[in-house]
């Protein structure tokens, strides 16, 4: 079987003075340059692929599951990839699209109680931009802001269990404000006082 050696000189997103040749050695069948760009676009998506899986092992944790039978081990895997898959979405369309309404992939109760806990201020009257709320998550699950850095999937996926329970506590507050007033108007007296008289979300 024939191997060819396709050779890239990249340059480099920060324009450092160093190149490097990367050499790549196939089997397919390279006669024009649209096959070598074949060729590239598909080593290029090699990235993405060793993301996915270290998503899979390291946020999922899917090595240390414990099922004793093939089937539920399946059954959890195909939970897992659609759980990597909408993480990378979510990280990815940030970046690609940050000009998007948040409201594109969350809720309202999500984005709210994210920017009352971050910014802690009024809430704004339109959705926040994705970039904006893709940022705010990372920052809770550690990630520092610098200059052509964009969040990764570790710090992404920390920030995201922390704000399903900022959204969860967010949502359930909002409930028991309605009851209560819905107790103070019917004369009843509220076992929560405090949360009948003073909104605890400024903007709701």
């Amino acid at each position: 079987m024939l191997s060819i050696f396709v050779y890239l000189s990249p340059v480099s997103y920060l324009q450092l003075a160093k190149t490097f040749l990367l050499g790549m050695l196939d089997t397919f069948q390279i006669n024009t340059m649209k096959e070598i760009q074949l060729v590239i676009d598909t080593y290029l998506a090699r990235w993405g692929i060793e993301t996915f899986f270290k998503v899979m092992k390291s946020g999922c944790l899917i090595e240390k599951t414990q099922f004793q039978s093939a089937t539920s081990l399946l059954n959890c895997v195909a939970l897992y990839k659609i759980i990597t898959w909408r993480l990378m979405y979510i990280t990815y369309l940030g970046r690609m699209c940050p000009e998007l309404p948040c409201t594109i992939i969350f809720e309202k109760d999500e984005w709210q109680s994210l920017y009352a806990i971050v910014k802690k201020s009024k809430l704004p009257e339109t959705p926040i931009l994705l970039g904006v709320l893709i940022e705010m998550i990372a920052v809770l699950g550690g990630y520092v802001k610098r200059k052509n850095m964009h969040p990764g999937p570790k710090v992404m996926w920390i920030g995201l269990q922390v704000m399903r329970g900022c959204s969860y506590g967010w949502a359930a507050a909002k409930n028991l404000q309605v009851v209560n007033n819905q107790q103070k108007m019917s004369g009843k007296v509220c076992a929560y006082p405090g949360l009948s008289c003073h909104n605890p979300h400024p903007g709701v």
